[in-house]
């Protein structure tokens, strides 16, 4: 699979779920060897049908209102990763890579396309709380790391990350 071409879009109302599939399949495949296995269930959950049609509503709602730019990158029309950005927060708040595309550039495109958008939009620098897995991937990428931390999990629990920075 390697040097496939790599297409990038702005996500569209309908990437949901498969997005969502991505998320789950990348914590659970890729950070399996940074966290305990409580914080990879908490984390990287599956969800009630309940629970996907509310999350589902929640993102179409972020596309439609453009409040959050959603990059996805596919390779022969298939999904390969996605990345988001909150534009008031100027804040990278999701970047996850398909496990079957793993190590091909699909994470670096949707970065870049990311940081290009935001630059359009005038921001100057991106913040993001990185998983542990994640650091080596954003310090290639421009990204340093300003501290260690703890982001609070939907379930309540503490997941050690690092939050970075990239100036612009």
């Amino acid at each position: 699979m390697p040097n496939q071409k790599i297409k990038l879009r702005l996500g569209r109302i309908g990437d949901a779920r498969k997005n969502f599939e991505i998320r789950y399949r990348a914590i659970q495949e890729i950070a399996f060897c940074d966290y305990p296995e409580n914080i990879l269930n908490s984390w990287g959950r599956s969800h009630s049908e309940e629970e996907l049609a509310k999350r589902e509503q929640i993102f179409n709602l972020r596309i439609e209102q453009r409040e959050n730019v959603i990059v996805v990158a596919e390779v022969e029309k298939q999904i390969a990763g996605f990345g988001e950005i909150s534009l008031s927060q100027s804040e990278l708040t999701a970047l996850y890579v398909n496990p079957d595309f793993k190590r091909q550039g699909i994470g670096t495109a949707i970065i870049q396309d990311l940081e290009s958008r935001a630059k359009e939009q005038g921001i100057k620098a991106l913040t993001l709380h990185s998983s542990l897995t994640a650091v080596p991937f954003y310090e290639k990428n421009g990204f340093r790391a300003v501290k260690q931390s703890t982001h609070r999990l939907a379930t309540g629990e503490d997941m050690a990350c690092v939050i970075m920075k990239k100036i612009m």
